[in-house]
């Protein structure tokens, strides 16, 4: 069981549309302990923004796991920079390290951006 302070492990699945990564995903979140956060990328739009129903039933900025994730993240949802979290999100090759925080740039070329 993990603790508030132990540092969470940390899986990204990423494949183009229609290769099965989604249904891995949604396959893995269903194990007791695992959490997925679904489609990242489209969390700050489609979430935030937009406040969409979430996989829960509730909409996005009402439901509890998500208020706990973004309440740790930035202490509020008011508090982060949606805009330039969303410009991240969208480049896929730098998301590994901005998902664990690291301010290290994806080691890709911008040219194969």
């Amino acid at each position: 069981m993990m603790t508030d302070d132990a540092p969470a492990r940390v899986l990204l699945i990423a494949g183009s549309g229609r290769s099965g990564s989604t249904m891995l995903a949604n396959l893995l979140g269903s194990l007791p302990g695992v959490f997925s956060g679904g489609e990242i990328r489209y969390l700050f739009e489609r979430g935030l923004r937009d406040n969409r129903l979430c996989g829960c039933g509730v909409p996005f900025r009402e439901c509890p796991t998500w208020q706990a994730v973004l309440d740790r993240a930035a202490g509020s949802p008011a508090a982060l920079d949606v805009a330039g979290l969303a410009a991240a999100a969208a480049r896929w090759p730098d998301m590994p390290a901005w998902s664990t925080g690291s301010t290290e740039p994806s080691r890709r070329s911008p040219e194969r951006r």
